[in-house]
């Protein structure tokens, strides 16, 4: 999955055309992160961990002679398509579509796989073929994500949301979280300090491995036509 810097980049971008309140739009922004709050991988001081499989909506899906979890984002669509004027629900919702945007390009475009579809490799942007295990291409093309972060945020090409009391309302509504004010407190204060440089990412490799720095940016904004092409009553 993309970084926060990427999901804010994103929705920042989106911001800047549609039709939502100022509150709104903050309220919008914390949804785009809000599926990763709970994982207890970003922050670690939280009420509870919600599972990613389940806070990401995912199904099982055959493929080739194994079984893989993909996000079931028919099914997110169906079941809150009439909610989309919560701004919560509709940044979660943009947060899985960008996910699987950057998921479908770093495996299913550039991944190598055998002949029963697993994965075994990811082409490098050096035109060269890299066979390695799931969890080295998984460091490969975090260290990118995380190269890319430092981009955004020494750049400042991104907002961060500030609380308010109505994103705690708006989160009822999405029950498998329940979602604590101290939470979304942990989750704002850290992206303070990463958008302030406070905090510095543990890079692996300084230089990017999969994508360039262009190639980064030209699929943030593709990323973004990706998700304002999808079936969502955008008003922009």
């Amino acid at each position: 999955m993309p970084s926060w810097a990427i999901h804010l980049g994103v929705t920042t971008k989106i911001n800047e055309k549609i039709k939502l309140s100022e509150s709104e739009k903050n309220i919008f922004l914390l949804g785009n992160i809000l599926p990763d709050i709970l994982n207890g991988h970003v922050i670690k001081n939280i009420s509870h961990i919600v599972p990613h499989k389940e806070a990401h909506i995912e199904k099982p899906v055959q493929v080739g002679n194994h079984i893989e979890y993909r996000y079931d984002l028919d099914g997110f669509l169906e079941k809150y398509k009439e909610k989309f004027s919560n701004p919560l629900i509709l940044g979660y919702y943009t947060h899985l579509l960008t996910d699987f945007y950057w998921n479908n390009l770093t495996y299913g475009q550039l991944g190598i796989f055998d002949e029963n579809k697993n994965l075994i490799g990811i082409k490098l942007n050096n035109g060269k073929e890299y066979k390695c295990s799931k969890e080295e291409i998984r460091k490969i093309k975090t260290n990118d994500f995380k190269l890319f972060s430092n981009y955004i945020y020494e750049n400042k090409l991104t907002k961060v949301p500030k609380y308010d009391e109505k994103m705690l309302e708006y989160a009822k509504e999405l029950t498998w979280l329940d979602l604590k004010k101290d939470d979304i407190l942990e989750a704002i204060k850290y992206l303070e300090d990463m958008a302030e440089l406070k905090i510095q990412l543990e890079i692996d490799f300084p230089d990017y491995k999969v994508f360039t720095q262009e190639e980064m940016e030209s699929h943030l904004s593709k990323c973004i036509k990706f998700i304002e092409e999808e079936k969502i009553p955008w008003e922009f």
